[in-house]
């Protein structure tokens, strides 16, 4: 059976919605989380098999209500015959399903358990439609189906443990060596007793030793007896064997008289059939591949032969590309020259600006010729302080002459004042400097100051001429001074009156002559500091000369010259700049239309002198090459596709070549002269295999029945000579054998009773008696429980030789199938696995090379999941040969695996999609690539 299409009215995240058509043997459902992978799974599981009902716990997948709860299946049956399966919410809790065929007829729902191989939801849950945590749930005690289709597999010996062990505890209840309780050791007890005690009492009665003898002679008639009852027994057990065995040795002779009527092939390739349709389609498609590939490499020489170019202009290539590269730039420089010129025009503004305000005949030229570094600026500044330390000189000595003068003043007056006290004696006053030297010293401080003044105000210096101003002044004062003090001095004379006045008038007239001295003294300093500032106001003077400055400037002045004449000369230098920029920007729109128009001739583009013609022409230019490029790559791509198909062509045909010799040696190697005789013979071959197959598994059954050592031809040939009637005759009478030897057995164990109660009677009149008869009936106790013993250890020892034979020799087919299937996962890791005797849940594999045996709790985590999933793939296997092959849909299963080994999964998913179709669920990309590199030909779905 095959999944061909899904269509879901209303489930889960799904509604009204189409998959499919499934038509190749495996495919790749690839979506991420939540894109409804597991509502795919569950939505075949549930139409299969109904919905949950009841309080369950189980995801309904509910839509609120758009739609009806359901939809349908379209499969594919082994036959050929296509059917729907329909199931919907209503009716019944689990849903209502219609079947149909493929036409819409309607079938009774009762079909549906054959379609699917009578596999039941546990069954296809586990086995064939599975998850991770499924996988993982492997040793789950309720998983029953597993345990039917795997540990069933070896139907015949699933209860020998538990028979072994009952063997053993029966055979330890009768007898255990160093044991107390069981009923041998208790009857050796006593009868170590019963000797000491017989030992004890020698002389017994001669009746006593007859009735003993006669119980004695009866015991050994019971043992014959028994002993005939066994034989009969064991008589009859053969022929229950011979009963049981009839059936399957019936259908073992049918079988291998069908096997006489089939061929023989020495050697046939496996999956004949399957591998020759795949072949044959191979060819199909090879051929209209090649057909394909042969119309498309005519239509790619005719797309090559078909494009004209214009190669004059590709020839321009590298000047069309500098233009290009070029376009962006001279559009910028268009855009800025207007800018940069109004930058230059308006910087020569401000130059002419900045020139005015140092004077008229100044120039960019003299100011580039004028030193305006630093330390000319620190020289300015220094001269500035020194001339200012000057004038506050001449200011202090200024105050100090006056200082003297009015003391002088003073002194003068309290001269006077002696003078004209009453009876005075004048005293002649001389002056020890002559007014006359100091009015004349006074007078050159007058004419120097007014030539200072004068010279400051020819040269604009307002320093110089406050300085002239100032000096002018103080000399003046001076001199009106001096003049109006000799009117009143000369040679005046002082009265003095009496002995202290004059002695007063001698110390007030010493006094004026000391005034006098400091006066003289304080005019020459003052002088002094004059001489000193005229001298520094010449040097400042020649300082200017000297650096080709204006005469008339300050010290400060000077400075604050100096700093506009520095930002003339900057300004001067970034007109330079701006001019040069302007020039530049000029010179490459020059350079990009000499660029330009030369192959603008070459495409017929008129181009005039302004830069929007020159523009226009290089974008048409750049228009026109791009068109010119196209149709050459136009060119190459069809040249090229020509080249290409034209490989492909002859590759498609080398496939097809070695397609169909592939095809010969298929038939080569199946002896065959064509493909309808192959099938024939594939169809021989096939059910000689089946057949053979079928005769070891009879055989086998015949062996679980009989013995792992029964001889199968000995019974062949007693069967062969009886009927089944005479075989169930034979056995009635040996049971109504039995059953008179039974009966002939309980008559002599009357007599032998009654003799024994005979002895009792006599055991209170003689202890021998009484012991020798306890001896004889402890003795026969342990005959019997010796013989039990003996049956119970024999029979374990036979189980227990079989049990090993079985476990290295008669393993399950779908044991050997999982054997095969975990070797290829796992790389030839473990050779094989087996199911133990004493455990059938207990699996143990056999490691390569160490030979190691280990059980699933010893393996890591992937590894066990990889056991796991060899035994399902066996076991799908094993289903789809005796009864119906179902899809196998897995979701997410290989996330434990690594690369290596989730590559091998993907190949024994390949293998097993040439029997049974095979759905992967995943939201790994790499899993995707996996499959798609692993198997060809497998199909991807991207949700």
């Amino acid at each position: 059976m095959r999944l061909d299409r899904i269509h879901i009215d209303s489930f889960g995240r799904y509604t009204a919605a189409d998959l499919g058509p499934f038509d190749h043997p495996l495919t790749v459902i690839c979506g991420p989380n939540e894109a409804g992978k597991t509502t795919l799974l569950a939505f075949i599981r549930h139409v299969l098999f109904g919905f949950p009902t009841g309080n369950t716990s189980a995801n309904k997948y509910m839509t609120n209500g758009r739609g009806a709860h359901g939809g349908r299946l379209h499969i594919l049956a082994d036959d050929g015959h296509s059917y729907g399966i329909e199931r919907k919410s209503g009716g019944p809790a689990a849903g209502t399903m219609t079947l149909s065929t493929g036409d819409g007829t309607l079938l009774d729902p009762a079909q549906l358990p054959q379609l699917i191989g009578h596999a039941n939801q546990q069954l296809f849950e586990s086995i064939f439609a599975f998850d991770l945590d499924a996988l993982t749930k492997f040793d789950a005690p309720d998983n029953a189906e597993i345990s039917s289709r795997l540990y069933g597999a070896g139907a015949g010996v699933s209860r020998l443990a538990e028979v072994l062990k009952s063997l053993r505890t029966e055979r330890d209840a009768i007898f255990l060596s160093g044991g107390r309780n069981r009923p041998v050791n208790e009857l050796l007890s006593q009868l170590d007793v019963v000797n000491d005690g017989l030992r004890a009492v020698e002389d017994q009665a001669d009746q006593f030793s007859r009735l003993t003898q006669e119980v004695h002679s009866a015991s050994e008639e019971i043992d014959k007896l028994n002993g005939d009852v066994r034989d009969v027994a064991e008589r009859r057990a053969d022929f229950d064997r011979q009963a049981n065995a009839w059936e399957p040795w019936v259908k073992l002779k049918g079988v291998r008289e069908q096997l006489l009527e089939v061929p023989t092939f020495d050697t046939f390739p496996e999956e004949a059939v399957a591998r020759l349709e795949r072949i044959e389609e191979r060819l199909r498609e090879a051929a209209e591949a090649v057909r394909a590939a042969d119309l498309k490499a005519e239509q790619a020489r005719d797309a090559a032969g078909r494009t004209l170019l214009d190669r004059e202009l590709l020839e321009h290539a590298e000047t069309i590309v500098a233009i290009r590269e070029q376009r962006s730039a001279f559009s910028g420089s268009v855009r800025d020259l207007p800018a940069r010129q109004v930058e230059a025009a308006t910087e020569a503004s401000r130059l002419q600006e900045e020139l005015a305000t140092l004077g008229q005949d100044w120039t960019p030229q003299r100011v580039d010729t004028v030193d305006i570094s630093i330390p000319r600026r620190d020289e300015a500044r220094r001269s500035g302080r020194d001339l200012d330390a000057a004038t506050q000189g001449v200011r202090e000595a200024e105050r100090a002459r006056d200082d003297r003068r009015r003391d002088l003043g003073e002194a003068r007056a309290r001269v006077s004042e002696l003078e004209r006290a009453p009876g005075a004696t004048p005293i002649q006053l001389v002056a020890p400097i002559s007014l006359a030297t100091r009015i004349a010293g006074f007078g050159v401080l007058l004419l120097m100051g007014i030539i200072a003044a004068v010279v400051g105000r020819a040269f604009g210096s307002d320093m110089i001429t406050g300085l002239g101003i100032g000096a002018s002044a103080a000399g003046l004062i001076a001199v009106a001074y001096l003049l109006s003090e000799r009117a009143g001095t000369g040679q005046s004379a002082v009265r003095v009156v009496g002995p202290d006045t004059a002695q007063a008038a001698a110390e007030a007239a010493r006094n004026v002559e000391q005034l006098q001295v400091r006066l003289d003294e304080a005019g020459s300093a003052l002088q002094r500091e004059v001489d000193r500032r005229e001298e520094l106001a010449r040097g400042w003077s020649g300082w200017l000369r000297e650096h080709g400055l204006p005469e008339n400037l300050t010290a400060d002045g000077a400075g604050e010259f100096l700093a506009r004449g520095g930002e003339a000369r900057a300004r001067a230098a970034t007109l330079g700049e701006r001019r040069d920029r302007a020039a530049k920007v000029e010179r490459d729109i020059a350079a990009y239309r000499e660029l330009v128009l030369p192959v603008a001739q070459v495409a017929g583009i008129n181009v005039d002198e302004t830069s929007e013609s020159v523009a226009r022409a290089a974008d048409a230019v750049g228009a026109r090459y791009d068109q010119a490029r196209s149709l050459q790559q136009h060119l190459q791509n069809a040249v090229e596709s020509a080249l290409e198909r034209e490989r492909e062509l002859a590759e498609h045909q080398r496939r097809l070549a070695g397609i169909e010799e592939e095809c010969r040696a298929l038939l080569r190697a199946g002896d065959a002269p064509d493909a309808e005789t192959f099938r024939r013979m594939a169809s021989e071959h096939t059910l000689r295999r089946s057949l053979e197959e079928a005769e070891r598994d009879l055989i086998e059954t015949l062996r679980l029945l009989l013995g792992v050592d029964a001889d199968l031809e000995a019974l062949d040939r007693a069967l062969r000579v009886t009927t089944r009637e005479a075989v169930e005759t034979e056995r009635a009478a040996l049971e109504e054998q039995r059953h008179d030897l039974l009966e002939q057995r309980d008559g002599v164990l009357q007599r032998r009773a009654e003799r024994q109660a005979t002895l009792d009677r006599l055991e209170g009149d003689d202890e021998a008696s009484r012991l020798g008869a306890q001896r004889v009936t402890l003795l026969e106790q342990l005959q019997q429980r010796a013989e039990e013993w003996s049956r119970y250890a024999i029979a374990r020892a036979l189980l227990e030789h079989a049990r090993r034979r079985y476990e290295q020799e008669r393993q399950p087919v779908v044991i050997e199938h999982a054997s095969r299937f975990f070797s290829d996962l796992t790389g030839g890791r473990y050779l094989r696995l087996y199911r133990s005797v004493d455990d059938e849940r207990m699996f143990r594999v056999i490691e390569a090379g160490t030979e190691i045996q280990r059980t699933p709790q010893e393996l890591s985590r992937g590894t066990r999941e990889q056991l796991y999933l060899a035994l399902r793939l066996a076991a799908v296997l094993e289903f789809g040969q005796r009864q119906e092959r179902l899809p196998v849909i897995v979701d997410e299963i290989l996330v434990n695996f690594d690369p290596e080994r989730a590559r091998h999964a993907a190949i024994a998913f390949g293998n097993l999609a040439q029997h049974n179709q095979v759905i992967v669920f995943t939201c790994h990309p790499w899993v995707r690539d996996i499959f798609s590199q692993a198997v060809p030909g497998t199909a991807v779905i991207n949700l």
